[in-house]
């Protein structure tokens, strides 16, 4: 299942954190130094990992990202290597072995003509770039960036995925849809990968996929799979899912 939580913030020098468990319906606040000056990038099974940028009023000044995970119930905190480089901007994502982090990953998007990806585990002192050169077209953007197990899912808006394992170095595509102008959004449901995408022709209708590793393709689910569950969109940010009474599809906006 998806993350349940999503940090708010209105105030970047404010250490107060807002956060909404949507199954509870139940906002609270935690403050924390770390929130200081942070971004949430994601959030997983109580971890957080923040994007602390130095001097962000000012980015031709800005010195290297600090990321951070931290857990802001236990107070764990793991410090990861800096962003020495961050023109340009990133997303992030992470897989956990037993609830505890384990690949950290950053997906940049200010190359159109490049998918790289960062990767480092708890400990590490650098970042290890690794470098799609294969694309058959122009990767523009990010949709979203999901990581489950080694396997990095980069999803673009017009459907196109690129899959990096981490284990093998090796890359993997799937072509991006025929319709171009198509929205659409993947994240984790139950050990599976999941996309779910706007209908054609009826922008509040909505289809559900289920990845099939084997076929390399989407497997379109009918809506008895995904009874009694709530998805959340975002455009920027990856987006999630969660238990609720009946099936219901929520856009947030990160402002």
């Amino acid at each position: 299942m998806g993350c349940d939580r999503s940090g708010k913030s209105t105030d970047f020098k404010n250490s107060l954190q807002e956060f909404i468990s949507v199954t509870r319906k139940h906002k609270f606040s935690i403050d924390l130094a770390e929130f200081h000056g942070a971004s949430v990038l994601l959030s997983k099974h109580g971890w957080i990992l923040l994007q602390q940028r130095q001097n962000f009023s000012k980015p031709k000044e800005r010195l290297p990202d600090s990321l951070l995970l931290i857990n802001p119930f236990t107070k764990a905190k793991i410090k990861l290597p800096d962003v020495v480089d961050p023109s340009g901007g990133y997303t992030g994502s992470f897989s956990t072995c037993e609830g505890y982090p384990d690949f950290v990953v950053l997906l940049k998007f200010g190359n159109p003509t490049l998918v790289t990806v960062r990767t480092a585990n708890p400990g590490n002192e650098v970042w290890t770039e690794h470098t799609y050169f294969g694309q058959r077209t122009v990767f523009s953007g990010y949709r979203n960036l999901i990581t489950m197990g080694q396997n990095v899912y980069c999803y673009h808006t017009t459907g196109r995925m690129i899959i990096y394992n981490m284990a093998s170095d090796s890359w993997k595509e799937l072509s991006r849809l025929e319709n171009v102008f198509l929205k659409g959004y993947i994240t984790r449901h139950e050990g599976a990968k999941v996309k779910i995408e706007q209908d054609d022709y009826n922008f509040w209708s909505f289809k559900v996929y289920v990845y099939n590793d084997a076929d390399t393709a989407w497997v379109r689910l009918n809506s008895d799979a995904v009874r009694d569950t709530s998805w959340y969109l975002c455009n920027s940010r990856n987006f999630f899912c969660a238990k609720e009474k009946g099936l219901k599809v929520y856009s947030l906006c990160p402002m």
